[in-house]
């Protein structure tokens, strides 16, 4: 094997170790109690970190799932609005309105929802109403980013060669617009669900009893020092929010797959 070769793969060797080595310490202590610094192996085998769980927290771990899901979906449909009315105006105006969509990347979690509670509190939008808008709103600019970048790259002329050619709205979506663009919506989708999956503050500053998402119970265990139970919430935590990044990338790739689809293929 060449000397470069050998080089590259001891790199990546390295790389993959730093990304897993965390991961496994904490898949350990998930399942073992205690592990003293003068043993070479964990001690104490148990199980009531996911008991504790099961019982608990369950119902936080599906109800904050499905809450992302909303936002990221509600979040894509706002951002596709926004992106084709951008493509549709002048150059000259479009390279100074689009920087406005990013503004919410450099504005602090902290000033904007202190700031925001005070007017949804006058608005009587406090509650469900006011933490769903927060969500879209520090998820908007990348979700909007993602699918401006692939209207941009793909273009929109496939869907207008088709209007010209008489194919009908429900045509057009289906045979030319979700097949060129689903891959790219996807991932703004996902990119949406991980910023509101991992808002913290938001959650914590504007909600009640009623909206304790999963980073708010994981938290407190992170930072204590129950080291079982932090693992054990971080790899449910990590569970909950892979299976739908998972899904995100793989029910698309199966469906272009059976139909022959060239955008299916690997």
């Amino acid at each position: 094997m060449p000397r470069k070769s050998c080089l590259w793969t001891l790199l990546l060797i390295l790389f993959l170790a730093v990304l897993l080595f965390p991961f496994a310490s904490m898949l350990i202590y998930a399942f073992f109690a205690r592990w003293p610094a003068d043993s070479l192996f964990p001690r104490h085998f148990t199980l009531e970190g996911f008991r504790t769980f099961w019982k608990r927290d369950i119902g936080v771990a599906f109800q904050s799932t499905l809450f992302s899901l909303g936002v990221s979906a509600l979040t894509l449909i706002l951002c596709i609005m926004a992106a084709r009315g951008l493509l549709k105006t002048r150059p000259r105006i479009r390279k100074w309105v689009e920087p406005l969509f990013y503004l919410p990347m450099l504005l602090p979690a902290v000033s904007v929802s202190m700031g925001s509670h005070k007017l949804f509190l006058a608005l009587s939008l406090a509650g469900t109403p006011a933490i769903l808008l927060m969500h879209i709103y520090f998820a908007f600019p990348y979700v909007f980013k993602l699918t401006y970048s692939c209207y941009a790259a793909l273009g929109t002329g496939a869907e207008t060669s088709a209007k010209n050619l008489g194919a009908g709205k429900c045509r057009i979506f289906f045979w030319v617009h979700l097949p060129t663009y689903l891959f790219g919506y996807l991932t703004a989708f996902m990119m949406g669900f991980i910023i509101s999956y991992s808002q913290y503050f938001v959650n914590f500053y504007l909600g009640n009893a009623d909206h304790i998402n999963f980073s708010m119970i994981m938290t407190p265990f992170v930072t204590g020092s129950n080291r079982n139970l932090a693992s054990v919430y971080t790899l449910m935590y990590l569970l909950f929010g892979g299976v739908v990044l998972l899904a995100c990338s793989v029910i698309p790739k199966a469906i272009f797959r059976k139909k022959g689809d060239r955008f299916g293929s690997d």
